[in-house]
């Protein structure tokens, strides 16, 4: 079926994540969530191990680390958007979105 590699990173409940080597293996995960489970679910490249993990597509939110402006950068204003109101209702976090002075993206900021 598919090739997981190993328990690297915890999700949101403190349960470890499960790991592809790649992107391929990934998307055999999806792929397998979706037809056991109904869930659909989106592979993403992980920024702290370098590996592939899953995520529920409502709460898929793009980003990257730039070295540049040494923050978490989001493609997208909507994608931004959504990760502020994600971290709204889980932690109660009021976060505000604002455009990258770098031109990179999109930012997060608690500051108002």
């Amino acid at each position: 079926m598919f090739n997981t590699t190993s328990f690297t990173c915890v999700g949101l409940r403190g349960k470890p994540r499960r790991a592809y080597p790649d992107r391929s293996s990934a998307e055999d995960g999806a792929s397998h969530v979706l037809a056991v489970y109904g869930k659909r679910m989106v592979p993403y490249r992980c920024n702290r191990c370098d590996l592939w993990h899953l995520c529920p597509i409502d709460r898929h939110t793009p980003s990257y680390y730039s070295n540049t402006c040494s923050k978490q950068v989001y493609d997208s204003e909507d994608a931004a958007f959504r990760r502020a109101r994600i971290l709204a209702q889980e932690r109660g976090t009021r976060l505000r979105v604002y455009v990258c002075p770098y031109g990179e993206g999109w930012h997060l900021t608690s500051s108002h």
